[in-house]
């Protein structure tokens, strides 16, 4: 969830599919996870120009509880880069090699 709320604060009032495209989830798939955020009070969703599209922006909470949680989560980093030393450079090295799952094969 995370992840989630810092790319709708990365991309203010997004469409739901172009955040799908983002965080390569499929849109039925990231709309449990958005209610979910919403009914915790971190989302809000509204309609888009064209009247078909919704976005989604965070709310004020939303803003609040990643203030508080991203330095949470730069601690963490820290903490694993140190804990994993050289091997995280492996490892993040073997993971530039995976391919990029295909937009078609995320809504299987």
């Amino acid at each position: 969830m995370f992840r989630l709320l810092r790319n709708i604060q990365a991309y203010p009032s997004i469409s739901i599919t172009a955040l799908a495209d983002i965080v390569l989830l499929d849109r039925s798939t990231l709309g449990r996870n958005l209610r979910v955020l919403e009914r915790q009070g971190f989302v809000v969703f509204d309609t888009g120009l064209d009247g078909r599209s919704r976005i989604v922006d965070l709310t004020s909470k939303g803003h609040e509880v990643l203030v508080r949680a991203i330095p949470l989560w730069e601690r963490a980093q820290i903490e694993m880069k140190s804990a994993l030393g050289e091997d995280l450079d492996r490892i993040l090295a073997s993971l530039e090699h995976l391919p990029q799952v295909s937009p078609a094969l995320r809504g299987s």
